[in-house]
């Protein structure tokens, strides 16, 4: 992390809630990094320095269409957790919108959405596991079920 704050000087988007480092399969290391604003950025290595690499924000409008009141603000706007690395990819849980996305991290960094599965409003999904054989998702307003993200990430992987 001290050399993320350091070499980087900003995550690219609000808040950052959590980072994960990929696993070096294809050349340089990758980092991710959550950020609570609505977006999920990437960093490549270079030499002792982490480069921007890609930023993949999540639309507004996804948080906006959940929002209950009774849920407090939290579900107003888009709002990811973590990044759980998984495959070629990364599991992503988003707070806000009810939903985890599972986006692609290609070789120099680059983020794409492979897809996104609806979790039951207010169910606030905050962090994900790996368990074999599926992916599990615990929300922070209810207890943990089989994330439907489950077979997506399996096929996908």
């Amino acid at each position: 992390a001290r050399g993320l704050s350091a070499r980087a000087r900003s995550t690219r988007g609000g808040g950052a809630t959590h980072v994960a480092v990929l696993p070096r399969a294809r050349g340089a290391r990758v980092v991710l990094v959550s950020n609570f604003g609505g977006s999920v950025a990437s960093f490549v290595e270079r030499g002792a320095a982490l480069r921007f690499a890609s930023l993949l924000a999540v639309p507004a409008r996804l948080g906006s269409r959940n929002f209950d009141a009774s849920l407090g603000g939290l579900q107003a706007e888009p709002h990811p957790h973590m990044a759980l690395p998984f495959g070629r990819g990364a599991v992503v849980p988003d707070l806000g919108a009810d939903m985890v996305h599972y986006v692609s991290v290609g070789a120099r960094g680059q983020l794409a959405l492979i897809q996104r599965v609806q979790m039951a409003r207010g169910d606030g999904p905050r962090h994900a596991a790996l368990h074999a054989p599926s992916t599990r998702s615990t929300s922070s307003t209810s207890s943990p079920s089989p994330s439907p993200c489950s077979a997506t990430a399996r096929a996908a992987a």
